[in-house]
């Protein structure tokens, strides 16, 4: 378990023994997790194999900045606490437990939860990746708060590479 997690798991047994996580459930944290291609590719099977016939859907949590220590940073600093899921966030009471909930993600764990990088072309071959699998609408949520740069450099360099 991630250090975040173990953290959070420690805080919501000793306010609440005997929750179940619905992460538990689905074997991951569901809410905040950014799901590689393979695990996309495996939940839209099954949606299909079920019988669903509706249009795919994907919301892609991402952060571009101009460098790399930027973007890494960023991340951290404005989606550490999403990381955690929802179903520990509604646990968590008061700003004091959100900040022990998270005191031990470091900036690197946030890999695992979002796209991040300063270079268009590596968010252009993730996103391509994504697309790839049939996804009728990607919805692209930019963690920063710079969102007219996203908007710019987006608009400019990697939403044209995907039409």
């Amino acid at each position: 378990m991630d250090p975040a997690g173990a953290a959070a798991a420690a805080l919501r047994r000793r306010r609440h023994p005997g929750h179940r996580r619905l992460g538990g459930l689905l074997g991951r944290r569901a809410d905040h997790h950014q799901p590689g291609v393979a695990e996309v590719r495996r939940v839209f099977d099954a949606y299909r194999d079920a019988g669903g016939r509706g249009p795919l859907l994907l919301q892609v949590h991402l952060c571009w900045a101009p460098d790399e220590d930027t973007a890494l940073r960023t991340a951290h600093e404005q989606w550490r606490p999403a990381i955690l899921g929802s179903d520990v966030g509604w646990d968590l009471a008061t700003p004091a437990d959100l900040a022990e909930a998270t005191a031990y993600v470091r900036p690197e764990d946030m890999w695992a939860h979002v796209l991040v990088s300063a270079d268009p072309a590596r968010h252009v071959a993730w996103l391509r990746e994504y697309a790839q699998l049939g996804v009728d609408e990607l919805y692209l949520h930019h963690v920063g708060r710079d969102q007219q740069r996203f908007l710019d450099v987006f608009g400019g360099h990697v939403l044209p590479e995907l039409t």
